[in-house]
């Protein structure tokens, strides 16, 4: 029996990360900005999760093949942690505007499609198949990912 594709597991998690970027939005938009720094705030520890599983498990072990890739990795998540902090401050002081977060959510699609070309297919065809049930139950004691 073949592990489970940790291609398939990312990707789905890239997809829920972005429906709680949304909803934090949606919320934003409609002058919810509690809520919105709520949801912003689980987000945040969301995506902390979800970079972190990547940063332990699936980088360092690209970083012996390619190491321009996974310093090129490094540095979106340096940006993207620096990017999310930044704006979760102005959710708190309500100055948020919905034109950043929707910059911010393009942002993170184009870095998701990144990973997606370069790191998730690379790990499922390199990492040990006993190491992707390790990797993906990170994420789910993360409480990244329910089933």
């Amino acid at each position: 029996m073949s592990p489970p594709a940790i291609r398939d597991w990312f990707v789905a998690d890239h997809l829920r990360l972005e429906s709680l970027l949304e909803q934090a939005l949606r919320e934003l938009e409609s002058n919810e900005h509690g809520l919105s720094h709520v949801l912003w705030s689980a987000f945040i520890e969301k995506l902390a999760i979800h970079i972190d599983v990547e940063e332990r498990y699936l980088i360092p072990a690209l970083d012996e093949h390619t190491a321009r890739v996974a310093r090129t990795l490094h540095e979106e998540h340096r940006y993207l942690r620096a990017r999310s902090h930044r704006l979760a401050e102005a959710i708190g002081a309500g100055l948020a505007r919905p034109d950043e977060i929707h910059a911010f959510a393009d942002e993170l699609r184009a870095h998701a499609s990144h990973e997606d070309r370069m790191l998730y297919s690379w790990a499922d065809h390199h990492i040990p198949p006993a190491a992707h049930l390790a990797v993906l139950t990170q994420l789910q004691d993360g409480g990244v990912l329910k089933k």
